[in-house]
């Protein structure tokens, strides 16, 4: 009689978080995790540099409007985001939110080369 195979002790680290991958899904389970990680890294990145240009360009008492202006100005994308986000297969919307943030900031980057005050407040 065999004895079962030992169970990786990836597998039963991540059994302790109740996360259970099962047979096969381990690679994209990996490149998921380091998409989000690089996503979320991205974000912190860039919000920093945002914040700090903004402020740099048009003094900390103005921060409090812009993060409004930032609410009222992205509710109607977010609207049309939540109202497509449905009808467009997941993998497309994936991949054109991607896209249209790596073209802003392609957008940004540019401007930023010719600095004009209005730049860091679109940021």
């Amino acid at each position: 009689m065999t004895s079962p195979p030992e169970t990786p002790l990836w597998r039963r680290a991540l059994a302790c978080a109740s996360v259970e991958i099962r047979p096969g899904e381990a690679r994209l389970a990996t490149l998921l995790f380091a998409v989000f990680f690089l996503l979320i890294t991205f974000q912190y990145a860039a919000r920093t540099v945002r914040q700090s240009t903004f402020v740099d360009a048009l003094g900390a008492s103005r921060l409090p409007i812009a993060y409004l202006l930032v609410a009222a100005c992205g509710w109607p994308f977010l609207a049309l985001y939540v109202r497509y986000a449905d009808r467009i297969p997941r993998h497309r919307m994936i991949a054109g939110t991607c896209s249209g943030v790596a073209t802003l900031l392609v957008v940004f980057w540019w401007l930023y080369r010719a600095p004009q005050p209005w730049v860091p407040a679109a940021f």
